[in-house]
């Protein structure tokens, strides 16, 4: 026996609204990304007083926040995509929950993202050696 179909209208957004929806909030989102990547291109090729310019400065002194976050972001998102098409639908079950469904990707990128944020943290190196300290010849050279 089949359950009976839900009501036309109980559905937040039908059809023709949901397809304009999404297509307005990822118009949204793309526009937003590129005003922010091409910020920060302009930024970085024509700096300015280097001093001076922030983004350069945020880069310099927080590179791993700068640039480490957003790529471990876009690591797990293709890790999780990568496990949606080669195993199909993700499912996620513990002893106190269960996820389906949107939910489980979800639950999966936090997984990642987490776990590769804090690895990041731990082996970031807090005492990172000046770029302008010179090395000794001695270190260099293999020894006789």
């Amino acid at each position: 026996m089949t359950s009976p179909d839900p009501k036309p209208g109980s559905r937040i957004l039908e059809g023709s609204m949901r397809r304009f929806t999404i297509r307005i909030l990822l118009g949204g989102m793309i526009v937003l990304g590129a005003y922010g990547f091409l910020f920060v291109m302009f930024h970085s090729l024509y700096p300015g007083n280097p001093e001076e310019n922030w983004v350069l400065s945020v880069l310099y002194h927080h590179y791993a926040a700068a640039l480490g976050v957003p790529m471990c972001a876009v690591a797990a998102l293709c890790i999780v995509l990568i496990l949606e098409t080669a195993a199909g639908p993700i499912q996620v079950e513990t002893t106190w929950f269960k996820f389906r469904g949107a939910a489980a990707p979800i639950i999966v990128w936090i997984l990642c993202f987490l776990a590769m944020t804090v690895a990041m943290a731990i082996l970031w190196s807090k005492d990172a050696p000046a770029l302008d300290r010179k090395v000794p010849a001695e270190a260099v050279q293999p020894p006789q």
